[in-house]
């Protein structure tokens, strides 16, 4: 990273028909001798990169699935042995990763002894750091096979419409990019159209067209531009989204999955097993691989009989001795005292009778309030009754006194 911004910011000079010394393009003898010297650097920590590389993993992925091909080979010693060589060179000649970090190594010593600008390269690696750039890069990788062959059919097409057009038109056709209506041969003009052809539709000298051209542009605008197009972003798209759903997929299980007995959270802490607790004292998986290398690599007449019988289950490659489904905390809580129990279930009976007490004084009391309503309502009546009479006493009593007075 440091070496190439160096080279961006000092950097002097581009394109050159004869051959240019690399000093021409920087300023001062200083730049040279501190990028020649960070190169050399470069290239030792390279050569120790790929060396751990070989010594950590790939004697490791050999020696492993050697092993287990071994397992089922049923030849005699002097083919096995063989085998077991040539298996060793295959995988090492065809493990991606140290390909991969082979031909950075190649760089790295082409940019220190024949030109700093093979270091570009480098920050592929940079960006592999990244994981979603990381997963961008194995979009593209994984991919392969299908991006090589939609890149066939692309040259297939290109060159049925040159043949096309060769047959239909009199005058040949350009692109936006570039006029390639001069060109002298099918090659040049098959070049030109892989070069330019995809960027845009054919692009006519004068501005007539017939329904031949009409429907020619149509179906190069259809077929090249639009579908070849979207075929290969397309299958780079999905991968990366298939990528990214199983990463999270993944991710979601690390977060959420007891890596030893496959319980998830939610299971654990509804019978009040924190999870956090769970994966980082009764399950924690880093105990569980010391355990595995301590059974490798200790002598079978030293261990125990329970060490032997997991010994023994691992090389038959079986995994019932894995507490799966099962953890210590819910077994204890299974096997808590039968007192215990009738205490918890003599409370949830008094509990359940409180409850239903508590049932029938809300009933009885909202039966008084029913007849407290209905004796006020009645009350109310009479009352209003009483009222009325009295007005009626009241009227008779004013109209015998108005009689009297009048006689």
């Amino acid at each position: 990273m440091l070496m190439n911004c160096w080279i961006i910011k000092v950097y002097s000079g581009s394109y050159h028909s004869e051959y240019v010394p690399e000093s021409a393009h920087y300023p001062g003898y200083i730049h040279i001798f501190v990028l020649t010297w960070l190169g050399r650097l470069h290239v030792a920590l390279a050569c120790l990169w790929v060396t751990f590389y070989m010594l950590a993993y790939s004697a490791w992925r050999m020696s492993t699935q050697v092993e287990e091909g071994a397992e089922s080979d049923d030849e005699n010693a002097i083919q096995a042995l063989v085998a077991s060589f040539w298996g060793r060179f295959v995988l090492f000649v065809t493990d991606q990763e140290l390909q991969v970090v082979v031909a950075y190594v190649f760089a790295s010593f082409l940019g220190a002894f024949s030109n700093f600008l093979w270091f570009a390269f480098h920050l592929l690696d940079v960006c592999r750091q990244s994981i979603i750039l990381e997963k961008v890069i194995l979009s593209i990788t994984s991919t392969s096979d299908q991006l090589v062959g939609t890149m066939f059919l692309g040259i297939v097409v290109q060159y049925a419409f040159v043949s096309i057009g060769f047959l239909l038109f009199k005058e040949g056709y350009g692109f936006a990019d570039m006029d390639t209506s001069s060109c002298q041969s099918m090659l040049e003009c098959l070049v030109g159209h892989l070069d330019y052809g995809f960027r845009s539709a054919p692009v006519w000298g004068s501005w007539e067209e017939d329904w031949v051209m009409l429907l020619f542009d149509y179906a190069y605008n259809m077929f090249v531009i639009l579908i070849l197009v979207a075929i290969i972003s397309g299958i780079i798209i999905d991968t990366f989204a298939d990528m990214r759903a199983s990463q999270q997929e993944k991710q979601e299980d690390m977060d959420n999955l007891c890596f030893i007995c496959s319980q998830n959270r939610s299971d654990l802490e509804r019978e009040s097993v924190k999870f956090a607790t769970h994966i980082s004292q009764d399950h924690f998986m880093w105990v569980y691989a010391r355990f595995l290398l301590y059974i490798e690599e200790e002598d079978d007449t030293l261990l125990t009989g329970l060490e032997t019988y997991v010994k023994e289950k691992i090389v038959s490659k079986e995994i019932t001795w894995f507490p799966i489904g099962r953890c210590i905390a819910q077994e204890a809580g299974d096997a808590e005292d039968v007192s215990d129990r009738e205490v918890r279930i003599k409370d949830l009976d008094d509990m359940a009778t409180q409850v239903s007490q508590a049932k029938e004084s809300s009933a009885y009391v909202h039966g008084l309030e029913v007849d407290m309503k209905a004796q006020v309502k009645e009350l109310r009546e009479q009352i209003t009754a009483a009222l009325n009479k009295l007005g009626e006493v009241q009227k008779v009593l004013s109209d015998s006194t108005e009689a009297e007075v009048a006689g």
